[in-house]
């Protein structure tokens, strides 16, 4: 229809009829690339605050499972850090407790992996869908929180190698053995220790190794779960914030 205008038009060479029609046809083209544009940006709005509302869950559930973890992890290390002065024999005792015991004979298994996932934080990082974020800070502590994540991923996986299996190198001075517990849910078995105090002292090669695991266990406390716990309490916050689920200040 238009093109039979402006065809019309030039034969009569009714110049400003086909200026006009070819204003109409430029007008449409640029709406019609306008309002797709609008669409896509509707659709990726709607994209990212699913995203970002599938995060918050994740974050949720995610700080709740590290919260459990990281306790049993910290009340062990403090056991290590009770221990270790006797053993070192600058703090005289006839003998462990059992609970220093079992923490020196598992001191390696405080190193590894860490719960960490996120998979809607993965999704919007690798989209480019970050960028759609109005929030500065949220993409911001979102960034950082990926990025920190990522380091520690590498750490944990290192410090895996740094850690000695102590009643496999020094079954003299630790054993581990099972102990029946009738409260146990699987089998009726739990984990123990024995521990041999002066072997443990008269040994520089068994404190070394004590002194190394105690580190790394310390360092994967604080370090693997206290450095991400931190960025994820920050992401939260933005999260809530972005999505209009922050407490209302008090009057």
């Amino acid at each position: 229809m238009i093109l039979s205008r402006i065809t019309t038009a030039i034969r009569t060479q009714n110049w400003f009829a086909v200026a006009i029609e070819f204003v109409i046809v430029v007008s449409g083209v640029l709406l019609a690339f306008q309002v797709s544009s609008w669409s896509a940006k509707a659709g990726q709005r709607a994209y990212v605050r699913d995203a970002l509302t599938r995060m918050l869950g994740e974050l949720i559930g995610l700080s709740e499972v590290r919260a459990n973890s990281v306790a049993s992890r910290a009340e062990r290390l403090a056991y290590l850090l009770e221990a270790r002065p006797i053993v070192m024999g600058v703090v005289d005792a006839d003998a462990l407790t059992r609970e220093q015991c079992v923490a020196i004979a598992v001191s390696d298994n405080g190193s590894g992996g860490v719960p960490d996932g996120l998979p809607s934080l993965d999704e919007l990082m690798t989209s480019g869908a970050m960028e759609s974020i109005q929030s500065a800070n949220l993409r911001q502590s979102a960034m950082e929180l990926y990025a920190k994540r990522g380091v520690v991923r590498t750490y944990a996986q290192q410090s895996v190698h740094e850690v000695v299996n102590l009643p496999i190198a020094f079954p003299d001075a630790v054993q581990l053995l099972l102990i029946p517990e009738p409260d146990e849910a699987d089998d009726g078995w739990d984990v123990s220790a024995s521990c041999d105090l002066a072997a443990m002292q008269a040994s520089p090669a068994f404190q070394a190794a004590l002194l190394q695991n105690i580190a790394t266990y310390r360092g994967h406390v604080d370090y693997a779960y206290g450095f991400i716990d931190d960025a994820i309490a920050t992401v939260r916050e933005d999260l809530e914030e972005e999505l209009g689920l922050s407490a209302e200040p008090a009057p």
